[in-house]
């Protein structure tokens, strides 16, 4: 295989030490290590900063790291980069991402995704492999890890400039591959609004769409020539217990530009390759779910069903009820009552939940599907 690019990679406490001591083997199993040192280039998702116990961010949700020392199971399984466009590379702040940078530029692992600002965040990774030019651009959702004009961070997706460097990019190399990290976690479908966002990519240029972040293999389409795939699954992110997140594809692209799918699957707390059975059973299922979006309609009728899922679990962030004599004693004491209430019932890590429900492009579209799914239902 010329490249391969797998999913999500952190390590976590079941596996550091063996990400420091660099046992490659043990993290993914001999047969994953052999085959990525068959390619002539190795890219996945790094999911955390090294950096250690930084102080963490302000965010909801969990603030990750690791060790420093960490990058030596990335370097022993002949990872030669990295896209660091995601939710938690600034979890441990600015520093934790110099830090992680550093790391990475001392191992001889190349990153793209994030940086010192908004313009070197977003340029694009290339490659040559099989007399091709390869290009990889990569991008996250809004979820307190974006860099600004002069603020490090990763790579945002913003609509008004994303198309048009895609467009850039292609111009520069054979074939181009865009990593969007997003859409929501153990959802094997695309939302609207995310394919949507990926069959725009094809349409500026992109030969190839790969949606992480998921933590599960979703299915697959073909739009303008472009492949697209809706979850790649973790490469090695232990810790979840959820059957999707058991197993991810290993993203392969041959020597003809033909491109190929190698499954894994968790075998404690590292991955391995899977067995002729367990590959019919985890192809089977990608391939029908790619079916099943090919259908007039479903990707609609499958996001409105788990919208309406979903509700409480949304509805609980923005819920809020105050009786009339609340309002009157409120107003009576120059809305000091309320303010005290607001801390007490939300604090600090409630409101930031809620600010991410509504910054983030995913929980926003989700939050605002499951509040038209109740104000038609309460219509009715």
């Amino acid at each position: 295989m010329s490249v391969i690019i797998g999913g999500d990679v952190c390590p976590t406490a079941s596996n550091r030490e063996l990400f420091i001591k660099g046992d490659a083997e043990a993290l993914f199993g001999g047969e994953i290590v052999s085959l990525l040192n068959s390619a002539e280039h190795c890219i996945v998702n790094l999911e955390t900063p090294l950096c250690g116990e930084l102080h963490p961010i302000k965010k909801c949700g969990p603030a990750l790291s690791a060790p420093i020392e960490c990058v030596n199971g990335f370097k022993a399984a002949h990872i030669g980069a990295v896209s660091i466009a995601n939710n938690h590379i600034m979890d441990r702040g600015e520093a934790g991402l110099r830090m992680t940078l550093n790391a990475l530029n001392e191992n001889g692992i190349t990153f793209f995704g994030a940086g010192e600002d908004l313009l070197s965040a977003g340029r694009p990774y290339f490659m040559d492999a099989c007399g091709r030019r390869i290009g990889v651009i990569a991008y996250t959702e809004h979820e307190f890890s974006c860099a600004e004009e002069n603020k490090p961070g990763a790579a945002p997706f913003d609509p008004l400039y994303v198309y048009d460097e895609t467009a850039e990019a292609k111009k520069l190399c054979d074939m181009l591959i865009v990593l969007y990290h997003g859409g929501k976690e153990l959802y094997r479908y695309p939302s609207p609004r995310l394919r949507k966002v990926c069959r725009r990519f094809a349409e500026k240029g992109a030969d190839i769409v790969l949606c992480q972040h998921s933590h599960c293999i979703g299915c697959m389409e073909t739009h303008e020539g472009a492949a697209i795939v809706y979850g790649t699954g973790n490469f090695l992110f232990d810790g979840n217990a959820d059957e999707a997140a058991q197993s991810g594809l290993l993203v392969t692209i041959g020597d003809n530009g033909k491109l190929g799918f190698k499954p894994v699957v968790k075998n404690g707390c590292g991955v391995s390759a899977a067995s002729p059975e367990e590959t019919e059973k985890i192809m089977s299922g990608f391939e029908e779910r790619s079916r099943r979006i090919a259908e007039e309609g479903f990707v609609e009728k499958s996001y409105k069903e788990y919208a309406s899922e979903q509700k409480y679990g949304v509805i609980t962030d923005f819920y809020g009820r105050e009786s009339f004599i609340f309002k009157v004693l409120n107003r009576l004491s120059g809305n000091r009552l309320r303010d005290r209430a607001k801390r007490r019932k939300y604090g600090e890590a409630g409101l930031l939940r809620i600010r991410n429900l509504i910054e983030c492009e995913t929980w926003r579209e989700l939050s605002i599907e499951v509040l038209k799914n109740e104000i038609g239902e309460s219509e009715k």
